[in-house]
Order: structure tokens, then C-alpha cells, then sequence
């Protein structure tokens, strides 16, 4: 496996940290941390999490990221804002209760109730990490933004699922104005056509109408 964060240029020099990762988690984390004097300060951590068939591939494989995600938000200072981002390989937003399938969570500032699929161990990781730090799993939040981001074509086989997730805090909900499942770039970065089949994973875009300059404490 192997992660890794882009930033475009013109913010490089507002970089004040990068966050690898320790030997046993080589190529599945990393982080960055940007920081404008006077306007904004926000982590960006991203992960490329095992697929969990067993208690002991989770236990093993998985815990370790998810405690290099612990460490390394207790880095940030308060007013630093962390967004979380990666291939978590979990499935999320259903459960079963009395042998019925049912809603994970309802009315959470977790979870919404968008592009819910049946919840396995990766996604009750992810859904307890946010409860416990007070984060949204995006791309819950609207109908055009839940859709699948990973698509297989093998063996006769099609299958298409959501594995990939933006996670962010509670408290800059009311900045996000639209989540994107960009099928379109998508087909282009898999050197396809209009003609043809998605076939991996697709690009999932969440954007922030993020002030500048910080809002002004009340007197």
C-alpha cells in the first residue's frame, strides 16, 4: 500500500509539519499540517486501512492506524482543525437489530442517512473514532455526494461499493456546501472514456466555504 497528500504549490510554504509514520504502519498514513499567520489552521491526515476478515486482522493490522490517527491529532493544538481522509475499506450507515437490518445511527451528528450500506468492523471503527472526536463522516450528508466510490470488474463479476470517506469536525458543518463522487475524473485518471467502465476506485471531493480571516470574538 502507499498514501500520500498533494498540496498545491502556492500553499507549500504554509506547511509547518508532515507526519510519517512508524515502521509497522510504513505507506498506509501520513499527515500534514497548514498554517496561515492570522487566518486558518487545519490537519490533513489521510490512511489506507486492511480489509478486516477476522478479529485478529483487525486487532493486528488496523488497530495500529487507528492509534497513529489518535497520536497525531493529540499533536494539533485546540485551533487546529483536523479533516481526515482515505481508503478505510469500511462499510457504514446499517446494522441489524432482531434479525432486522435497521439504521446504524439516527438523527447522529455522525452518520447520515445517505448511501447506507450494512456496517462491517471497518466502519464501526470509523463510526466510534468520530463519535469519540466529535467528527462527520461527509459523504452521509447528501444523496448526491453517498454514491459508490469503488468499482471491480472480474471474472464475469461487477460490483461497486463505498470504502472511501471524508471525515470532519462537527463544529465547521455549517461551511461544507457540496460533496462530489467525481465519476467523470474518475474515468480519466483510469485512462477511460465516456464509453467505457469505471473499474477502481474514483476521486470523492468535499468543499468548505472556509473564511479567510477568522471570525471576530463577540465582546
Amino acid at each position: 500500500g502507499g498514501v500520500a497528500i498533494m498540496v498545491p504549490l502556492l500553499l507549500a510554504t504554509f506547511v509547518v509539519s508532515i507526519w510519517n509514520c512508524a515502521a509497522a504502519v510504513q505507506g498506509r498514513v501520513g499527515g500534514v499540517r497548514l498554517k496561515i499567520k492570522g487566518a486558518r489552521d487545519a490537519a490533513f491526515l489521510t490512511g489506507y486501512f486492511h480489509v478486516n476478515n477476522s478479529v485478529t486482522s483487525r486487532e493486528r493490522l488496523n488497530e495500529p492506524l487507528w492509534s497513529w490517527m489518535e497520536d497525531t491529532l493529540g499533536r494539533c493544538p485546540g485551533r487546529c482543525v483536523p479533516f481526515i481522509m482515505g481508503d478505510f475499506n469500511g462499510h457504514i450507515g446499517k446494522t441489524t437489530y432482531g434479525g432486522e437490518v435497521v439504521m446504524a445511527e439516527e438523527d447522529s451528528p455522525v452518520l447520515r442517512r445517505y448511501g447506507a450500506e450494512l456496517e462491517n468492523e471497518n466502519g464501526a471503527d470509523m463510526r466510534e473514532f468520530c463519535e469519540v472526536h466529535e467528527m462527520t463522516v461527509c459523504n452521509t450528508m447528501t444523496r448526491n455526494g453517498s454514491g459508490p466510490t469503488y468499482f471491480k470488474h472480474a471474472d464475469g463479476e461487477f460490483r461497486s461499493s463505498r470504502v472511501d470517506f471524508i471525515l470532519a469536525p462537527q463544529i465547521i458543518l455549517g461551511m461544507l456546501k457540496k460533496v462530489t463522487v467525481d465519476y467523470g475524473a474518475g474515468l480519466v485518471l483510469q485512462g477511460g472514456s465516456p464509453s467505457t467502465y469505471l473499474k477502481d476506485h474514483v476521486p470523492l471531493q468535499v468543499d468548505f466555504q472556509w473564511p479567510m480571516t477568522p471570525p471576530k470574538e463577540e465582546v
